[in-house]
């Protein structure tokens, strides 16, 4: 079995401070195989990716019951989530305090790029 190996993706603002916008804890890890569509399979090393999940906190649970990602949001978790072994680094699976999210924006979604043609 491929070793795993710890990692974090963001999407923030630039005028943003990590601790505003966060941080996903995720993996990644090699895979060798062949993937793709059988009339054009891509044989070889690929990358995987994957998040890390938790139970929602009250803000989550009425958009997505089953689970909500686990969200770093001070420098002190991302060093933890990527230096420190498996046991430590999975205290971090938490969901966020209730106070930690907000609804931005609710209703009917609204595909643009039909609007555009």
């Amino acid at each position: 079995m491929a070793k795993m190996h710890p990692g974090f993706a963001t999407r923030c603002d630039v005028h943003h401070t990590l601790a505003a916008c966060g941080c996903l804890a995720g993996s990644w890890t090699p895979w060798r195989a062949v993937r793709g569509l059988k009339s054009a399979p891509i044989e070889g090393e690929h990358e995987l990716f994957g998040f890390v999940r938790t139970e929602p906190n009250a803000v989550v649970a009425p958009i997505h019951p089953k689970a909500m990602p686990v969200i770093l949001t001070t420098a002190a978790e991302v060093d933890l989530w990527l230096a420190a072994d498996a046991p430590k680094a999975l205290e971090l699976q938490r969901p966020l305090p209730d106070d930690a999210l907000r609804i931005v924006a609710s209703g009917e979604k609204e595909d643009r790029a039909a609007v555009l043609v």
